[in-house]
Parts: C-alpha cells; sequence; structure tokens
C-alpha cells in the first residue's frame, strides 16, 4: 500500500482508479459524500481501507461473486465512474471472480496551467538591515560629486543589492485545495495524513482514536466551509451578478455549438455554413409585406396620435432599412433585409410597436379590452344571443385588422371563458380565422390564477 501511496501523492490533481483481487471477504463497504466506509465481520485488516479512506476514495465494485462476497474491489477517487457486470464474456465466467465493466462517463478536464512562480516577498523582509545598508552611504556627497546619470544609477544598484540581499525569493504554487477550504481545514488534512502516516508505522490504537478524531472533524469542517461558501457566492450574486458571469465563462470549456448542425434535412458543417443556416432559420420568422389582395378594412391600419411629428411612411422607411447578419464561431453570414418586426433590445421598440397597434380601439369599438404588451383580453356583457354574434364580429374584425398590419394570432393559445352566477349561460362556440377557441374555466393571468 506504501506504493499507492506514492502514486497518489506523485500524481496531484489526478484521476486515479486501483482494482484488483485484495481477497478482503469479512469487510463489508459503502460511501457518503466524502469516501468509503467500511466494517469487519472478522479480523480487522486496516491497512488496505485506511490508505483509500484517508485519501477520499470510494469503493465502486458492488457487484458480489457466487457467494455473495466482494474480492475484487475498485478504488477510485471520482464517484462518477460505473461499474458493471459483463455479460456476453469470450470465456466462462469464473464464479469467484464475475467479469467487470468500467464506464468511463466523466469528461477530461483541459490540460492545466503550471502557474509556479517565484517573486520577492517583501512582508518578511529584513528592514533593519536595509535601513541600516543605506545608511552607510554618504548620499550628499554621491550626489553632489556625480552627474545625474551616475547618481542615478548609484542608487538603483544600492536598492536592487538591498533587495536581493535582504528581501527573501520565495515560489508561488497555486493551492491544490478547493476554493472553499479554510486555513483550519487544511491544517485538519494535514494532521490527518500526518497521523495516519504514524499509525501505520507504529500501530498504536491510539493514534488511530486520534486519526478517526480528525477524520471526523474534517467530514464537519468540510460541510460547514462548503455551506459558507455557497451562502456567500448566493449573496455576492445578488449584489454584483457581474462577478458570476465573469466566472461562468472562464470556465467555460467550449461555446455550446457543436461542428456539425442540423435544420430538418440541411446539414451545415463550418463555421459559414453553420452561420448560413442560422441566419436561413432565423429570417424565417419574418413576414413580408401585407398581400395586396387582402380585402380593404373601413378604418385605417395605422392611427397614431394627434402630437406625433412624423407619420407612418417616415416609421417605414426607417424600419426597412435594418439588415441582419448572423454571426457563428466568428464567421459572419450574408446581410438580410428585415421585412418585419422592430429592432430587439432598442430603445423605441416598445413606444414603436404601441404606436403599431395604436389603432386598435378602432378595430374593436364595440368591445372593451385588456392589453399589455402583445397580450390581448376582449370583453363583453353578454345578456342574449345577439350579443354573442357581436362579440363573434368584433373577433372577425380584429383578425382581419392584424392580417392587414402582417400580424397573426396564435389560436392555440387563445381561449374563451365566462364569467356568471347564472345557472344557465349562453352555450356559443366562438371563433377565430375558423379555429374554434377552447372553452375554460380558469386562466392564469400573469401568474394569477382567475
Amino acid at each position: 500500500m506504501s506504493a499507492a501511496q506514492y502514486i497518489i501523492d506523485a500524481n496531484p490533481g489526478s484521476v486515479f482508479i486501483f482494482s484488483g483481487d485484495l481477497n478482503l471477504p469479512d469487510l463489508s463497504w459503502s460511501n457518503d459524500d466524502f469516501g468509503l466506509i467500511y466494517s469487519s465481520s472478522g479480523p480487522a485488516i486496516h491497512c488496505v481501507p485506511d490508505v483509500f479512506a484517508c485519501n477520499n476514495f470510494f469503493q465502486l465494485n458492488h457487484i458480489p461473486n457466487s457467494n455473495g462476497n466482494f474480492l475484487d474491489l475498485v478504488f477510485s477517487n471520482d464517484f462518477r465512474i460505473n461499474i458493471e457486470k459483463f455479460v456476453t464474456g469470450v470465456v466462462p465466467c469464473d464464479p469467484y471472480h464475475p467479469s467487470l465493466v468500467f464506464m468511463l462517463t466523466f469528461v477530461d478536464d483541459l490540460p492545466s496551467i503550471d502557474r509556479c512562480h517565484k517573486y520577492y516577498n517583501f512582508r518578511k523582509a529584513c528592514y533593519p538591515r536595509i535601513s541600516t545598508f543605506l545608511s552607510s552611504f554618504n548620499w550628499l556627497e554621491t550626489l553632489a560629486t556625480t552627474d545625474i546619470d551616475s547618481a542615478t544609477c548609484a542608487l538603483y544598484d544600492a536598492l536592487h543589492y538591498c533587495v536581493t540581499s535582504f528581501v527573501p525569493l520565495v515560489v508561488f504554487k497555486p493551492s491544490k485545495f478547493p476554493s472553499w477550504f479554510s486555513k483550519n481545514l487544511k491544517n485538519i488534512v494535514f494532521a490527518k495524513k500526518e497521523m495516519h502516516a504514524k499509525y501505520k508505522a507504529l500501530r498504536n490504537p491510539a493514534d488511530y482514536n486520534k486519526f478517526s478524531n480528525l477524520r471526523a472533524q474534517y467530514k464537519y469542517y468540510y460541510k460547514k466551509c462548503y455551506k459558507t461558501f455557497l451562502d456567500n457566492t448566493e449573496n455576492k450574486l445578488k449584489v454584483n451578478p457581474r462577478l458570476f458571469w465573469v466566472f461562468v465563462r472562464k470556465r467555460r470549456s467550449s461555446n455550446g455549438i457543436p461542428n456539425s448542425v442540423h435544420l430538418n434535412d440541411l446539414t451545415a458543417t463550418g463555421p459559414e455554413s453553420i452561420s448560413s443556416l442560422f441566419s436561413s432559420y432565423f429570417n424565417s420568422v419574418y413576414v413580408p409585406s401585407p398581400a395586396s389582395s387582402l380585402p380593404d378594412i373601413p378604418f385605417a391600419q395605422h392611427t397614431l396620435p394627434s402630437d406625433c411629428i412624423f407619420n407612418v411612411d417616415d416609421v417605414e422607411n426607417g424600419l426597412a432599412a435594418l439588415k441582419n447578419w448572423v454571426k457563428v464561431l466568428g464567421s459572419k453570414s450574408a446581410v438580410v433585409p428585415v421585412p418585419s418586426g422592430v429592432p430587439q433590445g432598442g430603445h423605441l421598440s416598445p413606444l414603436l410597436f404601441s404606436l403599431f397597434i395604436n389603432g386598435i380601439t378602432k378595430a374593436v369599438p364595440k368591445c372593451r379590452f385588456l392589453m399589455f404588451t402583445d397580450d390581448l383580453k376582449l370583453f363583453r356583457k353578454i345578456k342574449s344571443e345577439a350579443d354573442c354574434l357581436a362579440l363573434q364580429n368584433e373577433l372577425d374584425s380584429i383578425s382581419l385588422w392584424f392580417s392587414t398590419l402582417g400580424l397573426q394570432f396564435n389560436t392555440n393559445k387563445c381561449k374563451a371563458m365566462s364569467f356568471t352566477r347564472r345557472r344557465l349561460v349562453f352555450d356559443y362556440s366562438y371563433t377565430i380565422n375558423g379555429s374554434e377557441l377552447q372553452a375554460i374555466a380558469t386562466w392564469a393571468f400573469f401568474s394569477l390564477p382567475i
């Protein structure tokens, strides 16, 4: 087991898998969040499980042999490795040692960059000796008898000697511990390893009790430090969410776009073809100009307020000049016109949309309505079947009006709902563009049930 410990210490940050026939049938195995847990029904053999438990390894083989024992053990410091029984073997299966399959489901991390470097630690510099050394010079005579260049060189040489002689040069090595490990938790880890090594050398039960106590402290403070780290992260996210996204972008291993994308029967590979395929998909949502074959309506398509200093033609000409392109993996698609809609995220886009549908009051003069952005609710008091027909006429009128604007209703989201205290209600089927509206009893209005 000393060889296994040497391999673990010599390769920090690596994923290890130790497997073999260790012939420990008297031990039962389980795992928690921090590593393996074992118990013995016979003479205790501590050397094998203690080494792996000290390094927070897991015992991953839970497939017993024909006698119900676990002779072949698999130890790893990565719990994402799955062990399954191999069914279709090329040779007859050994009843004492069933064939196993190792399923490595984790993704290899990017190679880490060695950030070790040396620097002068001025916090531990010997400033009394620096002061004594600088005081030994007659600076008045040095600066008065030499030119400015020589005096500057003399001062720099003295300061350079002070730094190299009285300031310690240390080597910076990035911590191998997770970021939430406190200094106390790190000290517990070192003490735990030291006590475990002492117990292996002397086999003193008192040392093993101290090791068990340190291991329990490690688990407790590990959970405590990790919870504190999560709480601090959540608080910082509320105060400055930008730091969170900076962290995400730094840890992101890929841009999330595969090398090959598909749209219906089309396949694109490479940045240029992928950007063009995205552009063709986005352009499919634009609605062309209304066809001239649509029937005329008895009121204006657009009604602007009386205090507007521009007309409809100004807005249409401005939107007609909009262009669109898609950039994927550093490659831009061809520029295409935008025949409909308003610029997404534009400061004037909400105002332009409100002006665009400002004439809705003339499209439904016999109904009242509630509207928020693109959510519209028409309502009318129904006292007779004639009122039902009037409401249906208003639905047909507003549907026609939207068609002339190049808009359309999503009939799958349109519902009909009645509010009454009477036992008998008018059973009328309302339609939009020939699609019958579903009658419902409850509806969520901005997450509020009505």
